[in-house]
């Protein structure tokens, strides 16, 4: 465990071989010039035994004993033989080396041949909270790596003796890393209790396990509890990390020694079939105190420390001395295992152990740096770890990358590397190799590292330490479908989506052929989101571009061979105009029988259409624009033709000027076709402004029952069956109680509300059990890639049913880029499934949006902000874009959206309260945020800031819709924050003829407040976490990606009212820009004024000031 071993195994033989020095090195000791160790003769000479310290021949410190008797009794020495078996010199000394032992060695375990088995994983439940990057949820651990997961820390309570979880975020990781289970079910779940800082002097826990120990009452107490937490979370074994047992320096008592063997032996009957693991220390000082061979009789395994032999404490200590050491090295570790093989330890017993972590020293010399060369102090904190001295494997990778550096490697597994004056030790694939022989060669199958969550999010480290001990990564799960007789299947044909709208169930978007980008036409769409190309998504899309644009204008329409023509687009064409093509298959062979016949200009006798020619006789319909998108008639129209027969798809049809109405005005024509129907025209027609549009339903496709894949699998078909569940009525969620979670760490708002009672297919546990399942995909792509049949259930079950949006790689690449909680992100969906896809389209269109690209060389950073969940913040559920805000106000289970609330901003229900910028510190694994700043605005409800509303007000404004349903009235603010990277050279942008600044906001989160206090010289919405009920989430308002900013104040937009700030737009793009401009030009937050309390505008661009000014700084 990342600890401060002030005592190493060095440390001892040092120790041993200075205590050997013969008595000549204390000469001319007397009764009043003492002897460092040993008594003093009459001779004047320094020893122990009778010779130097009986009556007749001492004269001071006369009463010292020997550490172990070499044969002139106990009278003279303080036991018979040394802890742990090593050697009693002589002198009286212990040690293992030949002047202890002579020629007696000691015999080590041989084999060849010996396979890894078990890989141990320690789990840190503080990685999300205490780091501000390189920390891990659940779901990423790296699949198939770990057969064991140690969950680290469980306290004790110290006067209860029960055990329990160190926080309500530790308590809500732990049922959640149950998840892992789904995916891994022989992966065993074990938790850890104690740790390196249990047993600090300053701990109100300092002495609970010599406590604990001593008492049989206490035991129980502990077992009893212990057994309800492991049934409660599934913990298949438990690891007792008391590292310090009888060592007077961490609270240890004498009694410890035998105590722990008995209590580990009444813990094992208690504990049944669940494991049972120790953790021992590599170091001779504190392994002394253990009773190896006792607890080796009671306990599954020992999982042994065999790192942290060196570190920063080196310093101080006159015997070490402060030497460039590595934290770990085989020789000192073939030392400490030695003391087990003394004590006939059994290597299957034995786990080692290994860090994800290195040791890091400010060197005293830059140019020296081997060893023998000395330090300074402890190494610079990490940017993640901030933690001097020390430096994870993923930081140390980080360093090598940024600065180009070489690495060196050591004989005895040591790999270095040095920058600047900083130098640190660390383990990779190569040492990790060294290792793996060395630990084979001793018959260890079993190795631990400290500490899983150290790892970055691709497993780097794990692979590399499986692939240095020569172990395979396991294989994702066999979910492969059995052979079936399928029934035919009836392939649907590709067609355009109306304006706004995406691609209807069972079809996916086609993208442009050799570019990132969908085929789209936004003829008609009045500038609104354009008709997307969609074909069926159980069947090859086919390949399409466009062809014809000609950079004079003069465009050439027409496909290749073996391509067919499927839509037409005059953008970039003066003359004539371009084709969509697409490649020909079963999706889109009914265009291939198909042509639009005529020349734009005088396309045919006035009056009349284009007569069809003989190869394409059948006539379907006529148009002056085609398909839509080409040059106006100035005569005739051109002709739609067919091979006889028309295809089935293309009858059945008629023209639509009104299917849709998105431009909310009747004027105004909308070239949209009903559901299930396919568009093969435009034409202005009657239509004043826009386009009408001709659409085909077509013959109906013969009804076929899919046969569902026997997968024999219970993992399969126990996610098939909650989808199936859950489908058959999908708004059943909307009726139960669920706990909501934070959207950027997980946190449950758990609410006080029994559950309603409904039929066991629809429960909180069912809904809970599906989010459970679709957050670890969401969150292991990587796995799921391997086990398409998951991701194909979810997506035939559900996105293909409701919305492609919510297919699931729209799903993975929404958070990865907005940096959600998979969890939280995949609960609100279920929760809102209608409305969700639609909101997250609204959401992605608006942060492409408002999320400004910035130069490549600020872009690199790529770094997101978050809150520091410990802030003084309390917070409450709003929700994202994709709730159905509609249903239930004021409610138990309403919660308002992003869209209520901006509304509520506009209308002047909510009142700008206060505004104050505040220091944090940065918490989250998803994107490696460092400590920054962030602008904190609070709206008032009610019209009036700081007075409560009037019943009156409460009814008229209907203020309960901008509460959370679950704490009512006590809900007196929303609270905005806003994140900025000031480290980014491109927080600022210049209007190029102002001169004015624009600061970029990276995300911008929201939430409820329920009671404020005086933080400094301002105001704060308090965070008061002691009761569930106060407990609130945090939602997103924007998320820009990695490479984008949202400037405030910018007006780059308007609507189509023609009003450029309109906040009560229903287009989220608008009501961004607005609430920029409001925040900017009325409010003054973040305009030259406002951010020049805490920038410094004399500078260009300008720079942050000092912290203790932005302390200073608050403003109503």
């Amino acid at each position: 465990m990342l600890s401060l071993r002030r005592r190493c195994f060095g440390l001892f033989l040092l120790l041993s071989l200075l205590s050997l020095i013969k008595p000549s090195h204390q000469q001319d000791c007397s009764a009043s010039n003492p002897c460092p160790s040993g008594c003093c003769g009459k001779s004047g000479w320094c020893g122990l035994g009778p010779e130097f310290c009986g009556k007749d021949t001492c004269v001071g410190d006369c009463n010292r004993k020997s550490e172990c008797d070499p044969g002139w009794g106990l009278e003279w020495s303080v036991k018979s033989k040394c802890p742990l078996n090593v050697c009693c010199s002589k002198f009286g000394f212990c040690g293992t080396t030949e002047t202890f032992c002579g020629k007696n060695t000691v015999e080590r375990p041989k084999c060849s041949g010996t396979k890894i088995d078990k890989v141990i994983g320690y789990y840190e439940s503080w990685s999300l909270t205490e780091r501000s990057c390189y920390g891990m949820l659940p779901e990423e651990i790296p699949y198939g790596v770990y057969t064991h997961i140690n969950f680290a820390f469980v306290s004790i309570d110290p006067s209860s003796f029960k055990v329990r979880a160190t926080s309500t975020g530790a308590e809500e990781l732990m049922n959640r890393i149950g998840n892992l289970k789904l995916l891994q079910p022989n992966l065993q779940i074990w938790i850890a209790i104690g740790g390196w800082t249990f047993n600090d002097a300053n701990q109100p826990t300092a002495r609970t396990f010599s406590e604990l120990a001593a008492s049989e009452s206490r035991q129980d107490a502990f077992a009893d509890s212990l057994l309800s937490m492991m049934n409660t979370y599934g913990f298949e074994g438990v690891d007792i990390d008391w590292e310090y047992p009888v060592a007077p320096d961490r609270s240890g008592s004498k009694g410890d020694y035998e105590n722990f063997v008995t209590w580990m032996k009444r813990l094992k009957v208690r504990l049944g079939k669940k494991g049972l693991s120790l953790t021992l220390p590599s170091s001779y000082w504190y392994l002394q105190h253990f009773d190896v061979v006792g607890l080796e009789k009671h306990v599954d395994w020992f999982n042994v420390m065999l790192y942290d032999l060196h570190g920063a404490w080196d310093d101080k200590n006159e015997w070490t001395g402060p030497f460039l050491n590595a934290h770990t090295n085989l020789t000192e570790i073939g030392n400490a295992l030695d003391l087990l093989w003394r004590n006939k330890i059994s290597p299957d017993k034995v786990v080692f152990g290994m860090a994800f972590y290195g040791r890091s020293f400010t060197m005293t010399n830059p140019s020296c740096s081997e060893p023998g060369c000395t330090f300074a102090s402890g190494g610079t904190p990490g940017k993640c770890s901030d933690t001097v001295g020390v430096l994870l494997n993923a930081e140390i990778n980080d360093i090598i990358k940024e600065n180009k550096l070489s690495t060196k490697l050591y004989k005895d597994a040591v790999k270095t590397i040095r920058w600047g004056n900083q130098w640190v030790s660390f383990d990779d694939l190569q040492t990790w190799r060294m290792k793996g022989q060395f630990l084979k060669d001793q018959c260890i199958k079993d190795i631990m590292v400290w500490a899983i969550s150290q790892d970055d999010r691709n497993g780097t480290q794990a692979k590399a330490l499986l692939g240095g001990l020569g172990k395979d990564i396991m294989g994702s799960p066999n979910l492969k479908p059995q052979p079936v007789q399928e029934p035919p299947k009836v392939i649907k044909t590709c067609r355009w989506s109306n304006c706004l709208e995406s691609c209807p169930p069972g079809f996916k978007n086609v993208m442009r052929d050799g570019t990132s980008q969908t085929m789209v036409d936004g003829t008609g769409c009045a500038g609104g989101a354009p008709h997307q190309w969609c074909c069926p998504g159980d069947f090859e899309l086919p390949k399409c571009t466009w062809r014809g644009h000609k950079n004079s204008g003069a465009c050439k329409p027409g496909c290749n061979d073996g391509e067919v023509e499927v839509g037409t687009l005059t953008v970039g064409c003066s003359s004539r105009h371009q084709s969509a093509c697409c490649t020909k298959n079963t999706a889109t062979m009914a265009y291939g029988s198909c042509k639009w016949v005529g020349e734009s200009g005088l396309c045919s006798k006035s009056g009349s259409h284009k007569d069809c020619p003989s190869d394409y006789p059948k006539f379907v319909v006529a148009s002056s624009v085609g398909a839509g998108g080409e040059q106006v008639c100035t005569q005739g129209a051109k002709s739609y033709c067919c091979k006889d027969p028309i295809p089935s798809q293309f009858t059945d049809c008629k023209w639509y000027t009104k299917e849709t109405n998105y431009l909310k005005t009747q004027s105004i024509c909308e070239p949209s076709c009903p559901k299930d129907s396919i568009r093969l025209s435009m034409q202005r027609g009657d239509c004043a402004f826009s386009y009408g549009a001709y659409c085909c339903k077509g013959q109906p496709a013969p009804k076929i029952e899919p046969r569902d894949p026997n997968m024999g699998n219970s993992q399969y078909n126990d996610f098939v069956s909650l989808l199936k569940d859950y489908m058959n009525d999908s708004s059943c969620p909307a009726k139960l109680s669920m706990p909501h979670y934070d959207y950027f760490y997980d946190k449950p708002t758990k609410r006080s509300r029994l559950e309603p009672r409904q039929s066991h297919k629809c429960s909180a546990a069912n809904l809970a059990r599906l989010v459970n399942w679709i957050s670890m995909l969401v969150a292991s792509p990587s796995v799921a890639r391997d086990t398409p049949a998951l991701t194909a259930a979810w997506d035939n079950l559900v996105a293909h049913l409701r919305d492609n949006s919510l297919l699931y790689l729209n799903l993975v690449k929404w958070r990865e880029n907005s940096f959600w909680d998979p969890k939280a992100m995949m609960e609100d969906i279920l929760m809102n499934l209608d409305s969700a896809g639609p909101g997250i389209k609204k959401n992605q269109v608006a942060s492409a949006i408002v999320c400004e690209v910035l130069s490549s060389s600020s872009a690199k950073r790529g770094i997101v902000s978050h809150d520091n969940w410990k802030d003084t913040l309390q917070d409450r559920h709003i929700l994202p874009y994709f709730w159905d805000a509609t249903k239930n106000k004021g409610s138990f289970d309403f919660a308002p959206t992003v869209f209520t609330i901006f509304k509520g901003i506009a209308n002047g229900a909510l009142a700008l309260n206060y505004a104050r910028w505040q220091h944090y510190a940065a918490t989250t694994s998803q994107t490696g945020a460092l400590p920054d700043i962030f602008l904190e605005v609070a709206y008032w409800i009610g019209p009036i800031a700081g007075v409560a509303p009037t019943p009156q007000q409460e009814t008229a404004l209907n203020l309960a819709q901008y509460r959370d349903g679950a704490h009512g009235t006590s809900n007196r603010w929303v609270v905005f924050h806003f994140h900025f990277d000031t480290r980014n050279p491109a927080l600022f942008r210049q209007h190029p003829d102002t001169g004015e600044f624009y600061i970029g906001t990276t995300a911008i989160r929201m939430f409820h407040g329920g009671r404020a206090y005086d933080a400094g010289m301002g105001r704060r919405v308090a965070n008061d976490r002691k009761e569930a009920k106060e407990e609130n989430t945090r939602s997103a308002v924007v998320t820009c990606r990695a490479g984008t900013r949202f400037y405030l104040g910018t007006n780059a937009m308007i609507t189509p009212g023609g009003d450029p700030f309109n906040i009560n737009s229903d287009n989220l793009e608008f009501t961004l820009r607005g609430w920029g401009h409001l925040l900017r030009n009325i409010n003054h937050l973040v305009d030259r004024t406002g951010l020049s309390r805490v920038f410094d505008f004399s500078t260009n661009p300008p720079t942050l000031r000092t912290r203790d000014h932005l302390n200073a700084i608050y403003r109503r």
